[in-house]
This record gives C-alpha cells, structure tokens and sequence, in this order.
C-alpha cells in the first residue's frame, strides 16, 4: 500500500500545486501604463499537469504488469517525478518573462513581480513523492500480484482443479470398490468352504442311513432264525406248532 499511496498523494499534490498562482507580475502598457498580471502553476509550467496524469496512469500500469516491465514502468514513474521537481523549481526560480509576453503582446517592460510559495512548493513536494514511489518500484517493494498472475489462473487453472477434484473422486470410488471387491472374495470363499461343508455332510449322512438300514435287515434275518429254530424244535417235541398257547399249557 505504500507505492500507490505515494504515487496518489504525488501526483494530486503535483497537480494541485498547478492550479494555484505562481507570480503576481507587474508590467508597464505602452497606452494604459502599469499592469498586475497573475500566472498559476499551470502557465508558468504546463508540463506539471500532464506529468500528474502520467503518473497515475503509471501506477496502474505497475499494478497490472510484472517482472521485469514492472520495473521498467517504475522507473519511468521516478523519471516523471524527479521532472515535476524541475519544472516547480525552475517555474518558481524567476519572473516568467516569456509567459507575460505570450499572454501580454504590448509588455513594454517588467517592473517586478511577486512570487507565491505555496504552489511551487506543493508541486516539488508531490514530485519528490512520485519520485520515491518509482523507485520504491524499481527495487521491488511493490507487492501486487498484477493482472497476469490473474489471467494464469483464469479458466484454466480452474479446469485443472476441476480435473484434479474429479480424479480425487474417482480415487476414493475405487478405493472403495476395491474394498467390496475384497469383501465379495472373503464371502465368495466362504461360500464355498460352506459348499464343500455341505458336501462332506450329505456323505455321512447318507452313510449313517445305510448303516441303519443294514442293521434293520439283520435284526429281521436274525428273528426269522429264531423262528425257524422255535418251529423245528416243537416238531421234534411232537407239539403242533400252529396251535395256539392254550394247547400247549
């Protein structure tokens, strides 16, 4: 905030100093006599109003630029300031002859004329701050980012963090589907330990049943044998063995 508050101070102390009187001259008219005549900066020195503009115009264009141009815009700014501390110099320095003559074609001589301070002197004093701000910038004090540093960062930078936003995006989906690809393996093998669980549980079972079935048909074998080993034994008691319990008590 420095530099352009200097160049903005300078250049309205530059100008205001312009449009304040200079010299009160008094001249002699060959047909009316003795004459007073007042000269304001900017007659006396014209250049101090147009070095006023090109310093503000320079300050924005410090603004806006960068590097190396930044630098050279600066020191232009510090040349037009060091100019308006010669023009309020030299303007104040003597009675402004040529100027009376310019605005007075019948000047038949200058008696004198009497010098006002206050304009030369806000005038040097906005040129000495333009000066310092051009300097300031010419050594790189001046802290603004300017308008290409904007325009860098303009749509494209806004498309590349728009493009990195959308990859980090896509980064966290398939790290998450990564993980329910590993969840989908720890259940898929799971399901088939449960199938080959399942599979040796149908073989014993089917197994168990046969032996069931096995022991079953034994047991029936070995009471028709007992039967057969009943029958032949009352035969050979002579008792008949299709009679009922009765006949034999």
């Amino acid at each position: 905030m420095l530099v352009p508050l200097l160049v903005v101070l300078g250049a309205a102390a530059i100008a205001g100093g312009a449009i304040t009187r200079w010299w009160t001259v008094h001249w002699v008219h060959p047909m009316l006599g003795e004459q007073t005549s007042s000269f304001t900066g900017r007659q006396v020195a014209p250049a101090l109003l147009v070095i006023a503009l090109v310093a503000v115009a320079g300050l924005a264009a410090v603004a806006a630029a960068r590097g190396v141009l930044r630098r050279v815009i600066g020191l232009l700014v510090g040349v037009a300031g060091g100019l308006a501390v010669l023009a309020a110099w030299s303007g104040a320095a003597g009675i402004p002859v040529e100027r009376i003559s310019e605005a007075n074609p019948q000047v038949e001589r200058v008696l004198g004329g009497d010098r006002g301070w206050v304009g030369p002197v806000l005038s040097g004093l906005g040129g000495l701050l333009v000066l310092v701000g051009g300097l300031l910038v010419l050594a790189g004090m001046f802290a603004g980012r300017g308008m290409g540093s904007r325009f860098d960062r303009g749509p494209a930078g806004g498309l590349a963090g728009q493009a990195g936003s959308v990859a980090g995006g896509a980064g966290q989906a398939g790290a998450v589907a990564g993980g329910a690809g590993q969840a989908g393996a720890v259940a898929g093998g799971a399901g088939q330990a449960g199938a080959v669980a399942g599979g040796v549980a149908r073989p014993t079972g089917s197994a168990e049943q046969v032996a069931g079935d096995s022991g079953g048909r034994r047991a029936a074998a070995e009471s028709t044998d007992d039967d057969a080993r009943n029958l032949w034994k009352a035969l050979d008691a002579g008792d008949d063995p299709t009679a009922g319990d009765g006949k034999h008590r």
